[in-house]
């Protein structure tokens, strides 16, 4: 299946741990209706691929998208989280914004993130208006 059509949103491009000499792979985040997530060669053939919830969970697009170092991908599937899954398609960390850290009752959403070299991630929540760092285990850093 070729992506090319699909690259409505997001397109990031990476070498290093999937380089496979001048060519590079591209991650891509195909959402509003499409929901997927997919590694692709440089000339859209699909080498990965993961179906994202979607609106079946009230969330129409993905906003950010990350390759991590460790080659797992950092993304949200709904307004509500933060998740890293790895290649063999199993999710290894994920943080639920709208219980955790003070949030449980408030009207929260998630547009952006980042893993940070520490190692922890900054999460940018609208709603409750605040940029937060939180380490793996879910517990609040720095706000």
């Amino acid at each position: 299946m070729k992506l090319k059509y699909l690259f409505l949103y997001l397109f990031v491009s990476f070498n290093g741990f999937f380089s496979f000499g001048k060519d590079r792979l591209v991650l891509v985040s195909a959402s509003y209706g499409k929901n997927i997530l997919a590694i692709t060669e440089s000339n859209g053939d699909v080498i990965w691929s993961y179906k994202t919830a979607g609106r079946e969970k009230g969330h129409a697009g993905h906003h950010d998208v990350h390759m991590l170092n460790n080659g797992n991908i950092l993304f949200h599937e709904t307004w509500q989280d933060v998740k890293e899954i790895n290649l063999k398609k199993k999710i290894v960390w994920k943080y639920d914004c709208a219980t955790a850290n003070g949030n449980r009752g408030r009207g929260v959403n998630v547009h952006a993130f980042s893993r940070l070299a520490n190692g922890h991630t900054q999460i940018v929540e609208s709603g409750v208006g605040r940029v937060i760092d939180v380490d793996r285990n879910g517990k609040l850093i720095r706000s």
